[in-house]
């Protein structure tokens, strides 16, 4: 028999996505529907630290088509706070599911209603720059029902610094339950010889996101005078995050956003001895000091 999940109506095609207001950054989504049928459509917003704030009901999106969101509009009508981020959950909800009510529904049908939808998300300085990226998220994701262990790994060397621009992370704890927990994600940032500059832990809320700069965080550790190329290296076993690489000149006015996938989706049938790679790293974590100087590591 296949495997179901209980799971409301609301929750069965989701996205998470969020303002960068603290950025100086305006923000649009743009939200498809290609399941074939006419969905519903519902906004929750939470604040960065995961704490419920409101819930709207959208226009439906017709099968097909493409509805935008102009994340300003969401602001006015829920009157939230213009100097501050938010995660903002968007969902559809096909035709014959009821928003509120828990249906059983195979984990096969979730897979085939969100591996259908990717959603854009796109950030912006009126009439100067704009970057967007798509990407998809799951109810599965992070529910323990279904995955009883989460690991989660991230290698890349996508950090480029100069005097003006900043690469920064942008990490979602994608989680159906509106639950304040938190997740741990650990860092280390590395010179491109392998070569451990610090290492670093980040707190990030269940349906939160946790903002990374790079120049902050080296600034912290005493290490401010580097230009160039860099290596970002993080883990957890605490919850699987979706993770977004900026790379930011607000002086000039560049911007460019990428999805940063696990290193698992790039291996042969998606194979890798995850609880291994994640002792390796934290035993990494756990002897190397932040004032000291580590020998180069290759992989």
């Amino acid at each position: 028999m296949a495997k179901t999940i209980s799971i409301q109506g609301k929750n069965i095609i989701l996205f998470y996505c969020s303002s960068l207001k603290t950025l100086g950054l305006e923000s649009r989504v743009s939200l498809p529907n290609k399941t074939g049928k006419i969905t519903d459509a519902f906004v929750q917003v939470f604040t960065t630290s995961g704490k419920f704030v409101d819930e709207l009901q959208l226009d439906p999106v017709a099968d097909k088509s493409i509805t935008p969101v102009e994340l300003n509009d969401l602001y006015s009508g829920l009157q939230l706070d213009s100097s501050q981020n938010y995660v903002f959950l968007f969902s559809l909800v096909p035709e014959g599911y009821s928003p509120n009510k828990l249906s059983d529904i195979e984990l096969g049908e979730i897979s085939r209603l969100n591996s259908t939808q990717d959603f854009y998300i796109e950030h912006y300085i009126e009439n100067s720059i704009s970057a967007g990226v798509l990407y998809k998220a799951s109810p599965v994701m992070n529910n323990k029902s279904i995955i009883p262990q989460f690991y989660f790994f991230m290698q890349a060397p996508k950090i480029y610094l100069s005097k003006h621009q900043d690469t920064i992370f942008q990490f979602f704890n994608p989680n159906i339950s509106i639950e304040l927990e938190n997740s741990t994600l650990y860092y280390f940032i590395r010179e491109t010889d392998g070569t451990i500059l610090s290492k670093g832990e980040l707190q990030v809320s269940s349906n939160g996101m946790s903002l990374l700069s790079i120049k902050d965080t080296l600034k912290k550790n005493n290490i401010s005078s580097l230009q160039g190329f860099l290596h970002f290296e993080a883990f957890s076993d605490e919850a699987i995050f979706i993770t977004l690489t900026m790379q930011y000149n607000k002086t000039l006015e560049t911007l460019d956003l990428e999805h940063t996938l696990s290193p698992h989706y790039y291996l042969q049938k998606n194979k890798m001895d995850k609880k291994v790679t994640h002792q390796f790293y934290s035993d990494l974590y756990k002897t190397y000091n932040n004032n000291s100087v580590s020998t180069p590591v290759h992989s």
